[in-house]
């Protein structure tokens, strides 16, 4: 660690009461509990993915296929278009938080380093 950010931490403990090392092991563990938050919504996430196409699966098969006297888009193909960019729009997010989860764990003294340079800008 560089100076500056040994010595934000020990500001930081001397107001909290506590040692820096103590405060060091919390903002460590913080970035653990951090990343497991999101790899467990990355997977709620494909929970709800994976339940909406079953659910879509039984319902579709009772939609209207055919296009109206106005050439509009049938039920069946509106609802297949909102699935396609719910589910396409549900796995960006899930890509997201997966990656930063494990990033997180990976990594936890980085980005308890970073979160410390961060209170300095």
């Amino acid at each position: 660690m560089t100076p500056e950010v040994t010595e934000i931490l020990k500001q930081l403990a001397q107001k909290l009461g506590t040692t820096t090392e103590f405060l060091w092991t919390i903002l460590v563990k913080q970035q653990y509990i951090d990343g497991y938050i999101r790899l467990g919504i990355s997977v709620f996430v494909v929970l709800i993915i994976i339940i909406s196409f079953l659910i879509f699966n039984k319902y579709s098969k009772n939609l209207n296929n055919e296009r109206n006297e106005y050439g509009d888009y049938s039920d069946k193909e509106v609802a297949t278009i909102t699935f396609i960019i719910v589910t396409i729009t549900l796995s960006i997010i899930q890509i997201i938080l997966f990656v930063c989860g494990i990033k997180l764990l990976s990594n936890p003294e980085y980005y308890a380093l970073k979160e410390i340079l961060n209170v300095l800008k």
